[in-house]
């Protein structure tokens, strides 16, 4: 464990507190005063990015009682590799009875000729929640910069109460297929995935409020080449996904931001992390 950042949150006094912090290069987690009982991290990167062979693993341990957010400084960037060497981001979380986890990141940007793969475990305990906003723009799109990356893959498996209930790959690599295929990405240059996992209830109302949210947004869309697409689906009681695409970066924002009001219910996570920012 020595080679990776080390987080580990506790409940103290009926406040989160992360007792142990241990940041393994190019990350580095940084602890804003956000919230008075719930606690707040955030990455930074010391080089801006990602670079050729960076490597991050991150592993998390979310003890019983608490609730927490991580989020990033601002978008993540994944730069040009000159020698074809693939970035890699591995994060492992387990989070333990009744505690909340919240993972809630701004765009990660796919530069020119950048490679990256991306791999997230998430074992949670009976009446714990998940929620994870898997974020992706696919270029410098306002410099005329789309789809020119190598390779992107992105995995998600998610354990609860020691059931396997998600297994989620994809993958792109533009420069050996058509990625603006209809079949595929089409114009759009963004998407996200939103996953809602674990304690019943607090799922369920996280995933009602997106549906709103939804309905409302695709009462004004335009057909039959629509700048912004979603979908619902209810997998199991404790899984729950949405995933959207959209023709630019500022749609999706507008809709990001009216989903994180859901966050300031306080059997969420009583903070939105979205509205200071944007």
């Amino acid at each position: 464990m020595n080679d990776c950042t080390q987080i580990v949150l506790k409940n103290i006094q009926g406040i989160t507190r992360a007792t142990t912090i241990r940041n393994q290069k190019p990350i580095k987690i940084l602890t804003p005063k956000s919230h008075e009982t719930n606690c707040h991290l955030t990455t930074t990167n010391y080089g801006g990015g990602f670079v050729q062979g960076d490597h991050v693993k991150i592993n998390i341990e979310a003890n019983a009682n608490t609730t927490c957010v991580l989020t990033s400084q601002a978008n993540n960037r994944v730069y040009k590799s000159e020698d074809g060497r693939t970035c890699a981001i591995h994060q492992e979380i387990n989070i333990k009875d009744n505690a909340r986890f919240f993972i809630l990141n701004d765009p990660l940007v796919l530069q020119k000729d950048s490679n990256l793969k991306q791999y997230l475990t998430c074992n949670l305990a009976n009446e714990s929640s998940f929620v994870l906003l898997d974020w992706v723009s696919v270029g410098r799109v306002k410099s005329n910069e789309n789809l020119e990356f190598d390779y992107f893959y992105s995995e998600a498996e998610v354990v609860y109460n020691s059931k396997r209930i998600l297994l989620d790959k994809f993958s792109l690599s533009p420069k050996k297929n058509n990625c603006s295929s209809p079949g595929i990405l089409a114009n759009h240059t963004t998407f996200i995935n939103l996953y809602m996992i674990g304690n019943t209830e607090r799922a369920l109302t996280v995933l009602n409020h997106c549906k709103n949210i939804v309905e409302k947004w695709l009462s004004t869309e335009s057909k039959p080449q629509p700048t912004f697409v979603v979908s619902t689906d209810t997998i199991n009681p404790n899984l729950h996904i949405l995933r959207a695409s959209a023709t630019e970066t500022l749609i999706l924002w507008k809709f990001v931001k009216e989903i994180g009001t859901i966050f300031l219910d306080k059997e969420q996570l009583n903070f939105n992390p979205y509205e200071r920012k944007y």
